[in-house]
């Protein structure tokens, strides 16, 4: 920076001090200031006339701008972002002396005097993010971010289905994706499977997960139980409405073809029978008659439609 000496008199000397430090003798001078800052720079004039000593002193302010390098951090330090997804872009300089900043998207998204900007992409593809920082003295900064967006993959494993345990197995498949080099899938039963397909053997819920430059989404299927028999340990026969027969086949079995219950009291004694597939079960009663409160025993025989036998045998409580 130039500072001219406008001072008048006769043969006076001049000393500087710049407010970082140093000084000067000379009648004008150029300084450089290694730092941003504000500094008082005064200026000393002194005479010395027939024994007498005369000074006079003039000051001034000097405001020292930035002028620092300017770059641009991405949060997560990753340039590779997914559709929908918000990104931080920081910009890191020294504000002193700043008049003024802006952002522009490659995508038509603007914004003024923020630091930092958060913004999400609604399309995918290349994109630029500027920023433009003006000052009072030092130059304009500029300086861009390229990023990638990635579209979100779409995953569907099809409508929730049904199967009858231990009968052929179902795959599940992503049809979508499945001949896409770049997608790996995660399934929640199977987190070692990278394939698009599953083999399920028994009934539940099953949870995949696709990834596709770094994006990622999951979808849900629930494969029920097709084929089961549901025995209670009691039931209540006095005609209510609630709980009135044991085994009410239509509530709590499914996919039945055959079926064959005995009923025996405390001492063996056959008290029910039937083969019937439809019906409500046992109604507490023996040709008519109810029978006492108490323990019963029960079998059961089911066949199931994939073919599947089971035998069920135990308790029942009969209660009034």
């Amino acid at each position: 920076m130039n500072f001219t000496n406008t001072s008048t008199g006769t043969n006076p000397d001049y000393q500087w001090y710049f407010g970082d430090g140093a000084t000067a003798t000379t009648t004008d001078v150029s300084h450089t200031y290694a730092n941003v800052g504000t500094f008082s720079t005064m200026l000393v004039a002194h005479n010395n006339t027939l024994g007498l000593h005369c000074y006079d002193t003039v000051r001034r302010t000097i405001v020292v701008d930035s002028n620092s390098e300017l770059s641009l951090l991405v949060s997560g330090e990753s340039t590779a972002l997914c559709r929908g997804q918000a990104v931080t872009v920081t910009a890191i300089y020294t504000t002193s002396g700043e008049l003024s900043n802006s952002w522009s998207v490659s995508d038509g998204f603007a914004m003024n005097n923020i630091n930092p900007l958060t913004h999400a992409f609604e399309g995918s593809g290349p994109v630029t993010v500027n920023f433009d920082a003006k000052f009072r003295a030092c130059p304009e900064k500029k300086a861009n971010v390229k990023l990638n967006v990635y579209d979100v993959p779409g995953l569907y494993l099809g409508a929730d289905t049904a199967m009858c345990p231990g009968s052929n197995p179902i795959v599940l498949t992503d049809d979508r994706n499945i001949g896409n080099p770049k997608a790996r899938w995660r399934w929640s039963t199977d987190e070692t499977n990278r394939s698009p397909k599953l083999t399920v053997t028994k009934p539940g819920t099953y949870v995949a997960t696709i990834t596709v430059d770094g994006c990622s989404s999951t979808d849900t299927i629930v494969v029920r139980k097709d084929c089961y028999v549901d025995v209670p340990n009691v039931f209540t026969p006095n005609a209510d409405g609630v709980n009135d027969y044991f085994f009410p086949r239509g509530i709590l079995t499914k996919g039945v073809t055959s079926f064959h219950m005995s009923i025996f009291n405390r001492w063996g004694q056959l008290i029910y029978e039937t083969s019937k597939t439809e019906g409500q079960g046992w109604d507490g009663a023996m040709n008519g008659e109810p029978q006492p409160q108490g323990v019963y025993v029960y079998s059961i025989d089911v066949t199931f439609k994939d073919g599947m036998i089971e035998k069920h045998q135990g308790n029942v409580t009969l209660l009034k």
